[in-house]
């Protein structure tokens, strides 16, 4: 059921009891008169409302049909003008209106007016232009403040026709009709609250192109997909009943957990002011709220029903997605979530070839768990497996210390690559070398790949995660790797008799295949041992 917001009503007023009579009548004619200011208030007040999506500076997505809503009196006839088109509607039983206007091409400018009976509502510098859906997790949600070189990013940030709607955070157990936020003009003064990675792309398509940006900010840090995927696309796959029956143990285990949390927090607290008094350190974590909150963030579908729902009607030139880090527990659900996150986005958009690009973890840290190489697996068969879908490979652009990377400008350069080919249709190298296949050839096993010119291989023996053989042991161990005929030959004397093969399979792997334009294969293994 969706929430919807009615228009504002107002209680009757109603005497007190008073002993005294002249009270009684000075109360009398006190409410009478504050009823008719507030039947007057009710009267100039009820004008039509917009959604925030359509507030001063948005932009609207061009050569496309363009749906606009919000609320009115119910059965009240309304008229929508902007850009030159007029469209009329007629609020329903519960207020809601919705419009669909005609395309408009980039570059239209102007006021967005609805009209009614009881008043008049204007959003005013309405741009037409391309709007980018941007979502996920903490990386996605960055904002330029926590980029690299920030002084020269806000001194170059005077350019109006880059806009930015931060979604509001917030979590529901059923669908919103709303989201909460505000459109806001690019400047020195407000670039700082952007989400980097869409303000870095943006800003360049401006530049190339100069048709105006609209950037929606549907992010939320440490969220893990499911809270982000809608009720039906859990429930329809089998396989990831799982997910729910993790979440349904962890809602009945809440109660006692909580109880237990908030003892353990009032101690640390105290610990806390204690050490304070005392003048000493005090290093110990603060606990952590248990897991299970009914319409917490956590819940599978929250942060869809709160922030992506209200948006994915709005239309949009691609979704570019940013997540997967907290997915570290569960990796090998990753990919089907993913699939299930596109359908489901797609389906309530209304546009079944909706593009979405996906991001693909870069390193973390320098051990050999094979979690995060797990998530990339499911990004990467996302990507190849379902239609109007992109893979954005930065493999090479992370911080191994960092979860975190700060150089947003590269990973936004390599989206734009993609943004390019897959989006504008360029000619265009936005992909590295692609491993296709690996067949054993004597004791060492000879790498295929999709593209054979102006291959870059680095120096391999030894180094963390780039080329791996095993033999039937399946036990890894380093390889040399060196370009041979048409692909890549990859031996090492630890393994005479190799029947699988790995290419920067760990959570930190370095990379040493790159194609001429500096672009790094994405990780690859032919085995399927992996169990978690």
């Amino acid at each position: 059921m969706e929430d919807i917001r009615l228009l504002p009503t107002y209680r009757k007023c109603s005497p007190q009891h008073e002993t005294n009579r002249v009270s009684v009548a000075l109360f009398k004619l006190t409410s009478t008169i504050a009823c008719l200011l507030l039947a007057a208030i009710c009267s100039t007040d009820a004008k039509p409302e917009l959604s925030a999506l359509f507030g001063d500076h948005a932009v609207l997505q061009r050569d496309c049909e363009v749906p606009i809503w919000g609320n009115a009196a119910p059965g009240e006839a309304l008229r929508v003008t902007v850009g030159g088109r007029t469209t009329d509607a007629t609020a329903n039983e519960q207020g809601y209106w919705r419009v669909t206007l005609p395309a408009m091409e980039a570059g239209v400018t102007g006021d967005l007016v609805v009209s009614s009976t009881s008043g008049t509502t204007t959003s005013r510098d309405i741009l037409v232009g391309d709007v980018w859906l941007c979502s996920g997790q903490s990386n996605m949600e960055r904002p330029v403040r926590m980029a690299d070189n920030l002084e020269q990013e806000k001194a170059d940030a005077e350019i109006p026709e880059i806009r930015h709607f931060k979604v509001i955070p917030n979590s529901s157990s059923t669908p919103l009709r709303e989201p909460r936020g505000k459109w806001e003009v690019c400047s020195p003064a407000t670039v700082e609250r952007f989400t980097a990675i869409g303000y870095f792309f943006a800003r360049e398509l401006y530049q190339e192109t100069q048709v105006p940006q609209g950037l929606i900010n549907c992010t939320k840090g440490g969220t893990r997909i499911e809270s982000w995927i809608n009720p039906e696309g859990l429930v329809s796959d089998d396989s990831l009943a799982v997910v729910m029956e993790r979440w349904n143990e962890a809602t009945a285990a809440y109660p006692e957990k909580l109880k237990t949390y908030e003892k353990e927090l009032e101690a640390w607290k105290q610990a806390k002011d204690e050490a304070e008094l005392a003048e000493v350190s005090f290093g110990k974590k603060q606990p952590r709220k248990p897991k299970g909150e009914p319409g917490g963030r956590g819940m599978p579908s929250s942060l869809y029903n709160a922030m992506a729902y209200p948006v994915l009607q709005y239309p949009v030139k691609a979704v570019i997605w940013y997540q997967g880090e907290s997915n570290w527990q569960h990796p090998r659900e990753y990919g089907r979530l993913l699939r299930g996150l596109i359908h489901g986005w797609r389906e309530r958009s209304g546009n079944e070839t909706l593009p979405f690009l996906i991001i693909q973890l870069p390193i973390y840290g320098t051990d050999d768990t094979h979690r995060w190489p797990v998530i990339r697996e499911g990004q990467a068969s996302a990507a190849e497996e379902v239609p109007f879908t992109s893979l954005v490979v930065t493999i090479d652009l992370g911080d191994s210390k960092n979860i975190h990377p700060t150089n947003k400008q590269a990973f936004a350069e390599r989206l734009l690559r993609v943004i390019h080919a897959d989006i504008f249709g360029k000619d265009t190298i936005a992909q590295g070398p692609r491993i296709i296949s690996a067949v054993r050839e004597g004791s060492a096993m000879r790498v295929t790949i999709t593209e054979e010119d102006d291959l870059v291989l680095l120096d391999s023996p030894g180094t963390l995660g780039s080329f791996e053989l095993a033999g039937s042991d399946r036990v890894f161990y380093p390889a040399h790797a060196n370009l041979h005929e048409s692909g890549i030959l990859v031996e090492s004397p630890e393994v005479r008799d190799p029947v699988a093969l790995r290419y920067a399979w760990r959570a930190g792997p370095t990379s040493i295949l790159f194609n001429g334009e500096g672009l790094p294969a994405a990780p690859f293994r032919t085995d399927n041992w992996i169990d978690r």
